[in-house]
């Protein structure tokens, strides 16, 4: 699975917010995601956001013989 991390959005950075969002995903079988659910909102839309739409673009999986759900949680930590 290649996930990469999603960028830290600037004005919560700036702000030095961190969250966490729970997402679901479901994969094509060609390893593609093809829709991605909140599931526990972070309380900032700006990360619930770019969670949803970094996955779409980005994340891809192993392809499989069937389609796929998996859940996961997205943290957002300041370094």
């Amino acid at each position: 699975m290649a996930a990469p991390r999603p960028p830290y959005p600037s004005a919560l950075r700036k702000r030095r917010i961190t969250g966490s969002v729970g997402v679901r995903i479901s994969v094509s079988p060609q390893g593609l995601p093809t829709a991605v659910d909140i599931t526990r909102p972070s309380g900032h839309s700006e990360f619930d956001t770019t969670t949803r739409s970094w996955i779409l673009r980005h994340w891809r999986f192993q392809p499989a013989a069937t389609a796929a759900v998996f859940t996961t949680t997205v943290h957002f930590r300041l370094q």
